[in-house]
C-alpha cells in the first residue's frame, strides 16, 4: 500500500485468535513509512487463520485472514541457559538494503538477538516456568523521524526480525530503540547513504 502524507495507513494489528495471548503486534506507520509492507516471523500455538486489520489514515478499516498450519510455540518446553540469552538479549543488526534513493521507499532489515519468553514455556531442566521475558516496544526513525513503531507480545518469536520500508530524503542515521517487559532498554544505530 504506498503512502502519501494525505492517505496512509496508520496501523495495522495481527491477531491469532487461539493464542494464549491473541494480540499478536500493532504495527504504527507514517507517511515516511514509504509503504506499508512488513515481514516479521510469529508463534502459533495451533493451526489457526492469522488476522490482519490495518486502519486508514482517514479512519477506514480492512481486514483479511489466512489460514496457516503450525506446530505450537507458546507453551512448548525451552531449553538451553535462560541466563546466557539474558546476557545477549537486545543485540541488534540494522541495515539498509541498496541501493538507498532519495524520495523513494527503501527497504531496510533489523534482527534483534532475544529470547522472547512467553512465561507459558516449561524449561527442560527444571520442569518449571520461565517468566515471561519479551521486547514489547520498537520504535525506528530516519534523521529523527519517526518511521514504524510497533507494540509486540509473546506471539513474536524468538530473536525477532522485521523487513520494512522508509523514505530517506537524504542521508543519514537510521536508529532503533526498543524495550523489553522488564523496562530494560536496547539502542542501535546505521549510517545510510543515499545515492
Amino acid at each position: 500500500y504506498p503512502s502519501t502524507r494525505d492517505d496512509y495507513i496508520k496501523n495495522v494489528t495481527l491477531v491469532v485468535p487461539e493464542n494464549p495471548v491473541p494480540l499478536t503486534a500493532v504495527f504504527h506507520f507514517t507517511p515516511d513509512s514509504g509503504k506499508v509492507d512488513i515481514a516479521t516471523r510469529i508463534r502459533l500455538e495451533v493451526d489457526d487463520y492469522v488476522h490482519v486489520v490495518a486502519e486508514t489514515s482517514d479512519g477506514r478499516y480492512f481486514r483479511n485472514a489466512a489460514p496457516i498450519k503450525a506446530s505450537g510455540g507458546c507453551g512448548g518446553t525451552v531449553g538451553g541457559d535462560a541466563s546466557e540469552a539474558r546476557k545477549t538479549a537486545g543485540q541488534m543488526k540494522l541495515a539498509a538494503v541498496e541501493p538507498v534513493q532519495a524520495g523513494k521507499p527503501a527497504q531496510a532489515r533489523l534482527m534483534i538477538r532475544h529470547p522472547m519468553y512467553t512465561g507459558l514455556q516449561r524449561d527442560l531442566m527444571t520442569q518449571g516456568f520461565r517468566p515471561a521475558y519479551y521486547r514489547k516496544n520498537l520504535d525506528i526513525r530516519f534523521n529523527d523521524k519517526p518511521v514504524l513503531q510497533a507494540d509486540t507480545y509473546i506471539g513474536i518469536s524468538e530473536d525477532p526480525n522485521f523487513k520494512f520500508y522508509f523514505v530517506p530524503d537524504k542521508s543519514g542515521k537510521l536508529t532503533v530503540s526498543a524495550e523489553d517487559n522488564e523496562g530494560k532498554r536496547y539502542q542501535h544505530e546505521t549510517s545510510v547513504t543515499v545515492q
